[in-house]
């Protein structure tokens, strides 16, 4: 079964990123760590918390 890619957004000021992960099917869903909810909410973390967190320090 093939997935469609995950695709994180967010627009900070000016800046606009958009992350695209593909092909998430090729990892073993039975490891949870691997699972597609365990990929968006990583990449939301990180784009949504982590790095605005690390821009606005700067």
């Amino acid at each position: 079964m093939e997935t469609k890619p995950m695709i994180v957004e967010r627009v900070y000021k000016r800046t606009r990123l958009k992350l695209s992960h593909e092909e998430l099917d090729s990892f073993p869903q039975e490891n949870p760590n691997f699972r597609v909810e365990s990929f968006t909410g990583g990449w939301n973390y990180f784009v949504n918390e982590s790095l605005v967190s690390f821009v606005e320090q700067r």
